[in-house]
């Protein structure tokens, strides 16, 4: 019985913890014009919590081992993309231990975590006290350039409200340094790419975007839209200025590729585990489709469930991907035959709507940091059109997702833990975190994506 008291304590602690997390994050976007004028003493207590969140322990994830254990492997002179390596977390009872082939990152962040590795002597604590400093200067870093973007497209609005709104989101310090997922590395140098862009020095828009690709793969999603933004500023008159700059950023691109995967390229079999990660099933639509159809599949289908369920959701959701980005294929084939424009903030916007169709809707797996992709490029388009759906969507996936830590923790703490795994979970995330900002999405749609809209904004 006490240790039953003590497991319900602790869920009911830990629970209320991230419902704190939760109201804070809503209250900071719903006051963030009144932010600037905050109090000193609040301010110096911000940046208090983000110095202790360094020093915090992730909590009950596996993800930052993942990163040491290949960082040994990687000393080790072990080839983790197309050998065995091992995965082992130090700090778990029972110590877990298991073998891998693959790994589903870039290669910089492969050589990151060798580096990283061999920093800390081989010692996981030092490992990790290391890799949350960085993380905070990768917040940092893409907190001030997302300012200066915030003011570039605003052209010349004050960004100072937003400065203390990056820096105090709970989603930035917990996800990014806490538990130091380091998405906001590529959205670093995604930034940088979105910057080189605006000041049409193309030479540095694809190397840095290719930094990011061979970090986490996930710009490359993007490399279109900024193909379609320099070919809209290609004419008769600089065309051989355009075409030079593009060759020489082609031609560093093409070096760093080279120079990030000479210690590791085996061939396309590198990509293996990228290939394998793509089939991964977690709190998403398709998990909620093929989970729900499986038992009445497997009553007239038997052993071909899979093959045909599969193919069944995929191309429904593939369906419903198409239709929601209609209007802006419509729009991107215009540019391509020179019969229409973007303005330079349309396309942030435009990366926005494409990422967040894709992961709504056609990526398998859906994890609450995913939606911290959107605040930076979110900022920058709210601040240059006021578009109160693109307030919504960014205050949305920074406050509510702290739902999925909630409900999980609370299983973690229960007698029989599993629910990840259950029907009802998927339901539960799809329903509170993914349902709301794809409304928005079918509802900006109707208008065709429209850059702006004056109506009265309320979060």
């Amino acid at each position: 019985e006490p240790e039953r008291l003590a497991r319900i304590g602790s869920a009911a602690g830990i629970a209320g913890m991230f419902t704190l997390f939760l109201a804070v994050g809503w209250l900071l976007w719903k006051h963030r014009d009144q932010l600037v004028n905050l109090n000193p003493v609040l301010k110096k207590l911000l940046l208090v919590s983000g110095v202790c969140a360094v020093f915090i322990l992730p909590l009950g994830m596996s993800d930052w081992p993942y990163y040491f254990s290949a960082g040994k492997a990687v000393s080790n002179h072990i080839n983790p993309y197309v050998e065995q390596w091992t995965h082992q977390v130090d700090f778990s009872d029972p110590m877990y231990k298991g073998a891998l082939i693959g790994f589903s990152y870039g290669p910089v962040m492969a050589t990151v975590f060798k580096w990283l590795y061999m920093a800390s002597q081989g010692r996981p604590e030092i490992f990790l006290l290391i890799w949350k400093f960085v993380m905070l200067l990768v917040l940092i870093g893409a907190g001030v350039i997302t300012m200066k973007l915030v003011k570039l497209f605003s052209d010349g609005k004050d960004a100072a409200p937003y400065y203390l709104l990056w820096f105090a989101q709970p989603i930035f310090l917990f996800e990014w340094v806490v538990n130091v997922h380091f998405d906001g590395l590529w959205l670093l140098f995604l930034l940088l790419a979105i910057y080189a862009a605006r000041a049409k020095r193309w030479w540095l828009v694809f190397p840095a975007l290719i930094i990011g690709v061979w970090i986490k793969y996930i710009p490359i999603l993007l490399l279109p839209f900024f193909a379609l933004w320099w070919w809209q500023e290609l004419n008769w008159q600089n065309w051989k200025k355009l075409l030079s700059q593009m060759g020489l950023g082609l031609g560093i691109a093409g070096l760093i590729s080279v120079l990030s995967w000479w210690p590791y390229w085996a061939g396309p079999q590198v990509f293996s585990s990228l290939v394998l990660q793509s089939k991964w099933v977690a709190w998403s639509w398709f998990g909620v489709i093929y989970y729900s159809l499986k038992p009445l599949f497997m009553w007239f289908l038997g052993d071909q469930t899979h093959w045909y369920l599969t193919r069944l959701a995929q191309g429904f959701l593939l369906a419903v991907f198409i239709f929601t980005l209609y209007p802006m294929i419509k729009k991107c084939l215009a540019i391509l035959f020179k019969k229409a424009r973007w303005e330079d903030g349309e396309y942030v916007q435009a990366m926005i709507i494409f990422l967040l169709a894709y992961l709504l809707i056609w990526q398998k797996s859906f994890t609450p940091w995913y939606g911290a992709w959107f605040i930076p490029l979110g900022l920058i388009a709210f601040q240059k059109y006021r578009h109160p759906y693109m307030m919504k969507i960014i205050t949305w996936f920074s406050s509510a997702a702290f739902i999925f830590h909630i409900v999980f923790i609370i299983d973690w703490f229960s007698k029989d833990p599993g629910a990840g795994g259950q029907l009802w979970f998927n339901y539960l995330i799809v329903g509170s975190i993914v349902m709301y900002p794809l409304y928005l999405i079918f509802r900006w749609r109707q208008k065709n994506y429209a850059a702006s809209e004056v109506v009265e904004i309320k979060v």
